[in-house]
């Protein structure tokens, strides 16, 4: 007599159910390594985004010494200029800070590190605390999203210096309230 026949239908169904059981893991567990690629392309397309934006800014204002100038000008003394030439600061600062507005929400979806964040904070510092981009940011705030003018807000709150980073554990006690 072979083992076939003393197997019962009740005795395929067991194992049947153990197959299915080991195929329901093996599928759960592939699906986590494609949910883990799926979220590192994003953050990649992200970071990617955001960078690419800075550097459409930071092009055109090394390339354009008129610009420059106009940003200059307007960090030192925007409510001094000229309606024409404010009117174009306006529009240069929300270019400039676009991508750190990017860059901040991705943040708080967990799809940028602290180290990205740093350099959005040291925007802030670098275009913000300055007495135009200070106006300009007052004049402003009401139509920037309100996540980040709190995070702006803070960043200059806690001062620094406008040209480095904070980094280490003060600036993560800084965007652990940020994160909600």
């Amino acid at each position: 007599m072979s083992w076939a026949a003393h197997v019962t239908i009740q005795d395929l169904g067991s194992i049947g159910e153990l197959i299915a059981a080991a195929a329901t893991i093996a599928t759960l567990f592939y699906l986590a390594l494609q949910i883990r690629a799926s979220t590192n392309v994003a953050r990649s397309d992200a970071n990617q985004s955001v960078i690419g934006s800075a550097m459409t800014s930071n092009l055109a204002l090394a390339q354009d010494p008129a610009l420059a100038e106009l940003l200059l000008n307007g960090l030192r003394k925007y409510p001094e200029l000229e309606p024409g030439e404010a009117t174009r600061f306006e529009f240069l600062m929300a270019c400039i800070l676009a991508p750190h507005i990017a860059a901040h929400n991705d943040f708080q979806l967990g799809l940028t590190s602290d180290q990205d964040i740093d350099y959005v904070r040291a925007g802030v510092r670098r275009f913000l605390s300055t007495p135009g981009g200070g106006r300009w940011f007052e004049d402003h705030a009401k139509d920037l999203p309100r996540h980040y003018v709190d995070f702006a807000s803070k960043t200059l709150k806690q001062g620094g210096d406008p040209r480095s980073t904070q980094t280490g554990a003060a600036a993560q006690q800084g965007d652990e309230a940020d994160v909600e």
